[in-house]
């Protein structure tokens, strides 16, 4: 064979090679590719140009002006926006929408946006959320989903220099156990249906198919527990309540011993309740049935 043949391809193996480790080690280390924003077009003269790099970081909320729907995200999206100074709010119409049409739209919506338009955007991708940093790099996509408000918030703060990486992850870990919770009541709903039914096994059924644990919220806890409560089964709302600490998971602590008749224990527990409120109150309430029954034993034993 051809040594120059031999040497081009060799040449072009390296490159190839060259190529993908540059493209792996980006990949590692999180290179920061700039976002392309030459599609991206003003609809009206504003003063500055809000996507030149170096610029504050910004959200570009990308939505159909010529959709009902996507104008109420609009406004949910500017409104969130206007407590954060050092983030620039875009909102971009990807739905082609003749200019003068999107500017009548926009005419009655929020200042708090700066309106641009995209040029090679689509009407059959659901509203989403690019926030970029000042130099245009991409930091995250959100799609427009449950938890919208408070992630675009968790979002913005973090770029608004509120807090950092660290805290914004807490946060978004928050809002999803959060959604977890809004996930569950629909469903011990329909336990508590069953049970109201007279079909109390396949309403411990689908309990049985409930999973708590270390990482589940407190309040997931405390709903979890009660429906136990509510089906008579005080062992299972204990073995959920072992999950979460504080007066209002000891106060249901205190109803399980008390309904498997360890008044001993239930009335200790009612008895460390101390929150000058409702909870105490009702604790109170359980100490008064408790001394009740061993007035009611002792009479008896006489």
């Amino acid at each position: 064979m051809n040594s120059w043949l031999i040497h081009k391809r060799t040449f072009y193996l390296m490159l190839k090679l060259v190529l993908f480790f540059f493209i792996l080690t980006a990949g590692f280390t999180g290179l920061a590719i700039a976002y392309d924003v030459t599609n991206l077009r003003p609809v009206y003269n504003y003063e500055k140009d809000v996507l030149s790099p170096g610029m504050p970081p910004k959200a570009l909320l990308f939505v159909s002006y010529n959709l009902r729907r996507d104008i109420a995200i609009i406004k949910e999206f500017a409104g969130v926006c206007d407590g954060y100074d050092n983030v620039s709010c875009l909102c971009v119409d990807k739905s082609r929408t003749a200019l003068h049409l999107l500017k009548a739209s926009a005419e009655n919506l929020s200042d708090s946006c700066y309106v641009y338009q995209d040029k090679l955007g689509s009407n059959t991708i659901k509203p989403y959320v690019l926030f970029l940093n000042s130099d245009n790099s991409l930091y995250k996509k959100m799609f427009y989903s449950s938890g919208f408000e408070p992630k675009l918030k968790s979002y913005l703060g973090f770029l608004n220099g509120n807090y950092d990486e660290k805290t914004l992850t807490e946060k978004l870990v928050a809002i999803d156990k959060s959604d977890d919770v809004e996930k569950i009541v629909p469903r011990l709903n329909f336990v508590v249906l069953l049970a109201k039914k007279g079909m109390r096994e396949a309403a411990l059924r689908e309990m049985n198919d409930i999973t708590v644990d270390n990482s589940t919220p407190e309040n997931e806890v405390l709903l979890v527990a009660q429906v136990y409560l509510r089906l008579d089964e005080p062992t299972e709302a204990l073995k959920v309540l072992d999950y979460c600490e504080g007066d209002e998971c000891n106060f249901y602590k205190g109803v399980s011993y008390y309904m498997l008749e360890d008044l001993e224990r239930a009335e200790k527990i009612f008895k460390n309740i101390d929150t000058d409120g409702e909870l105490e109150e009702r604790a109170d309430a359980y100490l008064n049935k408790i001394q009740d029954r061993k007035g009611a034993t002792e009479n008896e034993d006489n």
